[in-house]
């Protein structure tokens, strides 16, 4: 759990919610953040256009968020992420 609270906090994460084989990061509500600007957001966005049947961003209600599929684990969610930072932006 603490890998993948580390690598939410990277993804600007401030709430993850695993539940029913979904995973969804709730991002900085703020969206004058340098986080819209960083190289992390940059890599959600690219994994986001190469993997449009695995994820979908979304907004409501000014909160901005990012829905996976098929994340059963925690063990899931965290390679899951891994393998986004390895994504070029």
């Amino acid at each position: 759990v603490v890998s993948l609270r580390r690598l939410g906090k990277f993804f600007g994460s401030e709430r993850i919610v695993l539940k029913g084989g979904r995973m969804r990061l709730y991002f900085v509500q703020n969206p004058s953040s340098a986080f819209y600007e960083s190289r992390a957001f940059g890599q959600l966005i690219s994994y986001a256009t190469i993997s449009v049947a695995r994820c979908r961003l979304a907004e409501k209600d000014g909160r901005r968020t990012m829905l996976f599929f098929d994340v059963h684990s925690v063990r899931e969610a965290v390679e899951l992420l891994q393998n986004i930072q390895r994504v070029k932006p």
